[in-house]
């Protein structure tokens, strides 16, 4: 790993049915790897600098080991993580706590093994039946190895638990539109700065004073529904204001468009070959490639939707979209879908509890509640559900892969994978002329 160069291999293990330590370490066996190895756990979610500043740290401390930290949330489910003590001078992990209410500085699953500590590792995990990499760094411990310590800057989320996908996208989406102000495209407009260029820009679109707009290769901002068309039109563009606003920073992916009747309130990174039109588009949001967002369609603030996603017709949608959701229906949705998800007409998705409380998930023998009510109260759809017409969702409703739900269900609680939902329906008929109060001729 030295020099983190590009000759760095990459070793994927995904068999952790005994422990991730002990998975590692028939991976390094079964691969000969004695050298220097950066170990990222697959849940995690942290800033590419925190990383960075990992290797480095190791760098410059030869001998050692070293792990990433962070400080817990005063709100954070303290139980669920193992955390560690620091040396006086915050430079060494000196004994690790385990999962303990106490201590506030937890283990953020990214390491750096230096090539002794990692043989002297596999060979204790390779003689337990299952090993943990947080077990194992306090028996390192023991044994007299130093492991630096080197607090993240930035949030980490570890991706375990349902709420936590909200959590890290939304981060995900604050990283992205941060970006805008430095981020550099084929094209880069400033509003208020002059007139923009009518190859990316059509004249009479309106953008803010202020609002940093990027765009990449053969993406345009107009009326015409392809390039082509839209550069045809400049040849004798027409008079008077288009019906486009752009009012906060954007950045448009390769080939994507914002076209008529789009009202962009900013912050919004856009992926490549994505349609924007007819539609509102709250402030801090990510799309990713693919998107297709129209017919009067509206994409709240932090919202995330994955590649190859479709909302129209009135789709009123907040959260995360996973790859392939499609929702092109009027309703209103608070939720976090897996993959290839379809939903239905008039879905209702609950916010808050009566008690406007958050609500609560089950997890082992315990009740954890998500650390804030930014991420609180959500639903969450598994990968292939579908839901009929006019389903309504208490909130907090967790639908496992592949469920269906039937016309007009009330959901709530957890719903088993595999499962069709579906309520009963009782019907009472009666002559039209008792509800009518006209007489028949019969």
């Amino acid at each position: 790993m030295a020099g983190c160069g590009p000759d760095i291999t990459s070793v994927d293990v995904h068999d952790y049915a005994h422990g991730d330590a002990r998975a590692l370490a028939e991976a390094i066996r079964a691969r000969g790897i004695a050298e220097d190895l950066l170990v990222v756990n697959g849940d995690v979610f942290a800033d590419g600098d925190d990383l960075t500043k990992l290797v480095r740290t190791f760098g410059d401390a030869p001998g050692c080991s070293a792990a990433l930290v962070d400080e817990l949330d005063e709100n954070e489910d303290k139980p669920s993580w193992t955390t560690v003590r620091l040396s006086r001078d915050g430079r060494e992990i000196r004994e690790v706590c385990g999962r303990v209410d106490g201590e506030r500085i937890r283990l953020s699953g990214a390491y750096v093994f230096r090539a002794a500590d990692l043989a002297a590792l596999a060979d204790l995990a390779g003689r337990l039946e299952r090993a943990y990499l947080t077990e194992m760094l306090g028996r390192l411990l023991a044994e007299g190895k130093t492991i630096r310590s080197v607090r993240a800057e930035s949030p980490i989320v570890h991706v375990d638990r349902a709420f936590d996908y909200l959590e890290a996208n939304q981060l995900a989406v604050e990283r992205a539109v941060q970006r805008i102000a430095t981020a550099e495209g084929t094209y880069v407009y400033v509003g208020g700065q002059g007139r923009p260029d009518p190859r990316f820009i059509f004249p009479g679109c309106l953008v803010s004073p202020g609002a940093r707009v990027v765009m990449e290769a053969d993406s345009f901002i107009g009326p015409y529904e392809s390039r082509e068309a839209h550069l045809d039109a400049l040849r004798d563009p027409p008079g008077g204001v288009i019906p486009i606003r752009i009012r906060g920073h954007v950045h448009v992916g390769p080939r994507s468009r914002i076209g008529l009747n789009a009202l962009i309130e900013g912050n919004l990174v856009i992926g490549a070959d994505c349609v924007i039109e007819d539609a509102v588009i709250e402030p801090d949001v990510l799309l990713g490639n693919g998107v297709v967002v129209r017919r009067h369609a509206v994409i709240r603030s932090r919202s995330v939707c994955g590649d190859n996603t479709r909302f129209e017709c009135g789709a009123d949608f907040e959260g995360v979209a996973g790859k392939g959701t499609i929702y092109m229906h009027p309703g209103q949705c608070w939720v976090v879908t897996g993959e290839g998800c379809d939903l239905g007409a008039g879905n209702f998705f609950g916010t808050w509890r009566f008690d406007s409380g958050i609500c609560a998930y089950r997890i082992g023998k315990r009740n954890v509640r998500p650390k804030n009510e930014r991420i609180g109260n959500a639903c969450y759809l598994g990968d292939g559900s579908r839901t009929g017409v006019g389903v309504m969702f208490a909130p907090g409703t967790r639908v496992g892969a592949d469920c269906m739900l039937g016309i007009g269900l009330l959901a709530g609680g957890v719903l088993e994978a595999g499962q069709s939902y579906l309520p009963r329906q009782e019907v009472t008929r009666v002559r039209t002329g008792l509800l009518t109060r006209r007489k028949r001729p019969d």
